[in-house]
């Protein structure tokens, strides 16, 4: 009965292979020039919802490791891991925003916008 419980009740194949996405190699940075720690992340260059929100939650780990504690280093330290068509859907939903209102609240505040364009291009809407 117990191996029952671990079997999921619908089957779920992943659409993305994680082997095949391309990285990038994020760097803590300090004021003073010097990096003391890069991990690497996964890129999304715009293809489809699963990879993206694989990129997210990557980032979103990352970031913590590396402190990205302020607005201005969520938001450059994002974009590096985009590519292509994404980058350019990024910069069009933040061009709005001034660099000083670039705060950890907006950024968390943009991202679920961000996924929404994906989500809807996904579903057709």
């Amino acid at each position: 009965m117990a191996a029952d419980l671990l079997e999921p009740p619908i089957k779920y194949d992943a659409d993305i292979d994680i082997g095949e996405i391309h990285e990038v190699t994020l760097y803590q940075r300090f004021d003073d020039g010097t990096t003391r720690m890069k991990h690497k992340c996964p890129s999304f260059k715009g293809k489809d919802i699963e990879h993206l929100l694989y990129v997210v939650e990557s980032f979103r780990n990352v970031a913590r490791k590396l402190e990205y504690t302020t607005g201005p280093k969520l938001y450059d330290n994002f974009e590096d891991v985009l590519r292509g068509e994404a980058i350019r859907t990024w910069r069009n939903l933040v061009a709005s925003q001034a660099a000083g209102n670039r705060t950890v609240a907006t950024f968390n505040n943009i991202m679920p916008r961000f996924i929404r364009k994906y989500c809807a291009r996904a579903t057709g809407n």
